[in-house]
């Protein structure tokens, strides 16, 4: 997993410099796992059930194939943990994220997608 490439936040590369720098370190896939919301969740009704709490994630795999480039898997996920008078703080998120996760992945140490 890295930060920067060149110097830039991986964040900030396109596909295609993410594939050629994973090439020049002789990998043969690209997992690109983006975090798009990951937090507390509160919601306010105006019913007999004044509010209703928990968490929301969503998240976005993508695997690309090397040197071909071809996208071998697109999951876009999203999960709510919520009811009526449920109150949760960011101490559930990494446990969320993990749940994610291992929705997209599984148990295999190999991802979706992969031989």
């Amino acid at each position: 997993m890295l930060d920067t490439i060149g110097g830039r936040p991986a964040l900030e590369l396109s596909d295609i410099e993410m594939a050629d720098e994973a090439l020049n370190q002789s990998a043969n896939r690209v997992i690109q796992i983006r975090v798009e919301e990951l937090g507390p969740l509160l919601i306010i009704h105006p019913s007999p059930i004044l509010w209703e709490g928990g968490s929301e994630t969503r998240l976005r795999a993508r695997i690309i194939e090397l040197p071909s480039g071809k996208l071998r898997t697109d999951i876009a996920l999203h999960r709510r943990d919520t009811g009526a008078f449920v109150l949760r703080g960011a101490g559930a998120l990494d446990r969320d994220l993990m749940a994610g996760l291992q929705e997209i992945f599984g148990d295999s140490p190999n991802p979706i997608g992969s031989e």
